[in-house]
């Protein structure tokens, strides 16, 4: 195995890797800060990704509408979905509550756009950076845009008067309230904004992967593991382990493809033992 092909297996598995690590931000915001425990994510992933296909292949809509009124959407689901099927639910309720609407999401899927796994079929082009080591141009792409956002919305929550507000519900939900801060409506906003990233996290990866009906709950699992290596509620860390696992997946492909998701899923299992009862009550933000 050469020098070359090294890098390229390590540049274009962090490239993927940033998108791993952008719609796994999302879980681990709504886990760890929000203390949503939302197990229909994977399935809203692949109806944002179904979406985009017959958008762009069978109802010939631009891209930019796409990118601009899909998020839009997932934001108002997700601001929904908190402030009136979850408002003052236990844990338990949230996961039935997310399972059942999950299920209802999938039955979408299949009712309107067909079980039929889908793809652009895309032909990606290739940057030759330097002989011998290419990298994929969408890939590229997709790990500039997933690291703006990121930063973007960090600043965001950072810097702007609702991203304040955000935090301090989130750190201090009782107190927020006592200073006339409307604190369900806020950590729907929230909600719903996380369910943004999961928009435009599903609009980058049908340009990357074809999809499936059944693909959801592989998503799903990627996402909390992801999630639980970063510890919940940091969405920075998220991204480098996006970036991590991307770069194991590139090496498993080339070397034991038919290994990925056992060594994968395996190393979720691990993780989790090692992290039990340490990322509780987590709320970095």
């Amino acid at each position: 195995m050469t020098p070359q092909i090294i890098i390229t297996l390590l540049l274009n598995g962090l490239f993927t890797g940033a998108i791993y690590g952008l719609f796994a931000s999302g879980l681990t915001f709504q886990l760890g800060s929000l203390s949503i425990a939302n197990f229909g994510y994977g399935s809203w992933l692949i109806l944002a990704m179904y979406t985009t296909f017959f958008a762009l292949k069978i109802w010939n809509v631009p891209l930019a509408f796409v990118v601009l009124v899909l998020p839009v959407i997932y934001f108002a689901a997700g601001y929904v979905i908190r402030n009136r099927l979850l408002v003052g639910g236990s844990l338990n309720v949230q996961i039935l509550s997310t399972i059942g609407i999950a299920m209802i999401v999938d039955g979408l899927i299949i009712l309107f756009y067909s079980p039929a796994p889908r793809t652009l079929g895309i032909i990606e082009p290739l940057i030759e950076i330097a002989p011998g080591i290419r990298i994929g141009a969408i890939r590229l792409t997709v790990f500039i845009l997933a690291a703006v956002l990121l930063v973007l919305f960090q600043l965001f929550l950072q810097r702007s008067h609702l991203g304040k507000v955000i935090r301090a519900v989130v750190l201090e939900k009782e107190t927020a309230m006592l200073m006339g801060i409307n604190s369900e409506r806020i950590i729907g906003i929230a909600f719903g904004i996380s369910f943004v990233l999961i928009a435009i996290s599903g609009i980058m990866l049908i340009h990357l992967f074809p999809v499936t009906t059944s693909a959801g709950s592989s998503y799903q699992l990627m996402s909390f593991l992801i999630a639980t290596i970063a510890g919940l509620g940091n969405m920075r860390g998220a991204f480098y382990a996006g970036l991590a696992i991307g770069v194991l997946n590139a090496f498993l492909l080339y070397f034991a493809a038919s290994f990925v998701t056992v060594v994968i899923f395996s190393l979720f299992v691990v993780v989790l033992i090692l992290r039990s009862g340490r990322t509780a009550g987590m709320r970095h933000i």
